[in-house]
């Protein structure tokens, strides 16, 4: 299995093999279940596109194995899948009382209220505005909602991969309690909400307060300052700084 990988996918790579063996299988697992068997994730993609979709996952995973630190280097790539998948997550959330599978809703101001304001953010949110203008201009809004929930799945796909191959790293808490991820994933959501609702000109979603709604957002945003700089515990550290508990997946 872990030659069939190496000839796959990165010949170049060759010593990741055998010096992170449990990583890297670790990682083809993740991104078989999170993408290749996930009919979720991949309905109404081409075979071509799942598959270089997959294989550019396992590449960079091969290629975070390969470097001098591959745990920062792992925080560096899902860090990226997190701010974006954030994005995403607030504008597809359905609001109460719908099901939410994610656990977000309700919490820092998350609230399942944007997806109905699509179009207006569309229009006022830049980092929105240009995805969109990326996929074409003067879109429906069925078709705006469209690329918007294609993306979301691609990058939480990348999100769960790469999560899955930090704690093959040993980057992760024993105690999945007290874990950083979740938290992580939370604050970002609700700074993506609170940047959105700004932006539109909606009512601040962190304290009735704009100005005490920007301080809270800016404490959020520390937050993945804390996991790019490498912090072990970037949740630990972030609630000492601040002196409030963070939100936890139970």
């Amino acid at each position: 299995m872990l030659k069939k990988l190496r000839d796959a996918f990165s010949p170049k790579l060759p010593n990741v093999v055998t010096s992170q063996p449990t990583a890297l299988i670790v990682a083809s697992i993740a991104v078989r279940d999170a993408w290749t068997n996930n009919l979720y994730a991949t309905q109404g993609l081409t075979p071509d596109f799942k598959e270089q979709q997959a294989k550019g996952w396992i590449e960079k995973s091969m290629e975070i194995l390969a470097s001098p630190d591959p745990i920062l280097a792992n925080r560096n790539v899902l860090a990226g899948y997190v701010l974006e998948a954030a994005d995403l997550q607030v504008l597809v959330l359905d609001p109460a009382p719908a099901v939410d599978p994610s656990g977000l809703r309700g919490i820092l101001g998350i609230s399942g209220e944007l997806k109905e304001h699509l179009d207006l953010l569309s229009l006022r949110c830049r980092k929105l505005a240009e995805f969109l203008h990326g996929i074409g201009a003067d879109r429906s809004r069925d078709e705006k909602w469209n690329a918007v929930v294609y993306r979301y799945r691609i990058v939480w796909a990348g999100m769960n991969i790469f999560n899955a191959l930090r704690k093959s790293l040993g980057d992760a808490h024993g105690d999945p309690s007290s874990d950083w991820f979740w938290p992580f994933l939370a604050t970002q959501c609700a700074f993506s909400e609170h940047i959105y609702r700004s932006q539109a000109g909606l009512a601040p979603s962190l304290h009735s307060d704009r100005v005490q709604s920007c301080d809270v957002g800016d404490a959020l945003l520390a937050f993945s300052n804390l996991v790019l700089d490498g912090v072990q515990y970037p949740d630990f550290e972030w609630e000492q700084r601040y002196g409030v508990k963070l939100p936890r997946r139970v």
